[in-house]
Formats: structure tokens, C-alpha cells, sequence
């Protein structure tokens, strides 16, 4: 489940799913339209991501760093940072 609150984006299940990807794809598409610079995205009760939702992370940001605006990761589990550290990928991601 996604939850959107101004331009911060929660997902809101420990393991997300392909669904849960769908809906932040959307949820990021709602917050830049609505004219927001900047993604908040908290991770805190996220331990699992499909690598589909995190290469669409990954891509998503390279995108909007282009433009001048950003996704940044304001909260994230343990679990997850750990994956994230892992994989390098961290310091790109601003975790």
C-alpha cells in the first residue's frame, strides 16, 4: 500500500509488491504534477523491495536530477539500508 501525504510518498508494506511499485510510479507522477521539486519517500516499514520498484527508484531520480529536482529517502528500515549498502548504491540514492 502507498500513501501519499504532500510530497512525501510512505509505503506502507514491510515486503512491497509489483502492485505496490504501480502505485508509487503513480504516486510519483501525482507529487510532480502537483507541482512539488522534491520526492520524499519513506522506507521505515519497507524491508523488501522488487528490483523492478528499485531500478524504477534509480531511473526515476537520474530523471528528475536532470530537471533540476530530486527523490530523496527520508526514512528506511534497517533491513533495507543494509541492502542498499550492499549494492552501492546508498550513497546515490542519498540513504
Amino acid at each position: 500500500m502507498v500513501t501519499i501525504i504532500g510530497n512525501k510518498i510512505i509505503i506502507d508494506s514491510s515486503r512491497a509488491t509489483l502492485d505496490d511499485k504501480t502505485a508509487f510510479e503513480q504516486a510519483v507522477n501525482t507529487v510532480i504534477e502537483e507541482g512539488a521539486s522534491e520526492v520524499l519517500v519513506d522506507f521505515s516499514k519497507t524491508v523488501y523491495l522488487p528490483s523492478e520498484l528499485l531500478g524504477y527508484l534509480m531511473g526515476k531520480k537520474r530523471a528528475l536530477m536532470g530537471k533540476g529536482m530530486d527523490i530523496k529517502i527520508i526514512a528506511i528500515s534497517e533491513p533495507l539500508k543494509r541492502v542498499f549498502d550492499e549494492a552501492r548504491i546508498s550513497g546515490f540514492l542519498g540513504v
